[in-house]
């Protein structure tokens, strides 16, 4: 049985301001949103705005929230591991949250944290971080998400957007 296409929204550190997420979510008109941390007590609020399914994983601003740290899940012919970072180092680099994915029998791995858009590919695991829609970090300063799109026969591509 053939995977259906999907368009997947990635995003992380909202950090509580919605608008540009509002954006970005009617821009991409997504089958699937993935929120990889800081929220800041907007989950609901997330889940609202979209009329597709929504996982959210637990950042480092988000406390006491009953959030998980972590989620894994299949998507086409991958095996993806999102977790918002803050807890593997990811601030200096990939090395240590790859090693986790590789671990854990994934080959993609989603985290947040740094705000600063980025690929990394490495011995088979794909690394992503969005960078962020509230606070961005890199020179250009301008909030940015991941696209992903999953094709009928399980594989995806993957395009960085800016706002």
């Amino acid at each position: 049985m053939l995977n259906p296409q999907k368009k997947v929204l990635i995003v992380s550190d909202t950090h509580g301001e919605l608008y540009n997420f509002d954006t970005a979510y009617k821009r991409t008109k997504p089958d699937l949103v993935l929120h990889l941390g800081d929220v800041e007590w907007q989950e609901e609020e997330i889940r609202s705005m979209c009329s597709c399914p929504v996982k959210i994983v637990k950042g480092n601003c988000d406390y006491g929230h009953s959030l998980a740290t972590d989620d894994m899940f299949d998507l086409g012919l991958h095996r993806v591991w999102m977790t918002h970072g803050d807890k593997y180092n990811v601030k200096y680099d990939t090395d240590f949250i790859i090693r986790m994915a590789k671990e854990r029998g994934c080959d993609v791995v989603l985290f947040g944290h740094t705000h600063v858009p980025e690929e990394t590919i490495k011995d088979g695991i794909i690394a992503l971080n969005p960078g962020s829609l509230t606070f961005p970090r890199q020179a250009e300063r301008v909030p940015t998400y991941i696209v992903l799109d999953v094709d009928k026969k399980g594989n995806f591509t993957y395009k960085f957007e800016t706002l």
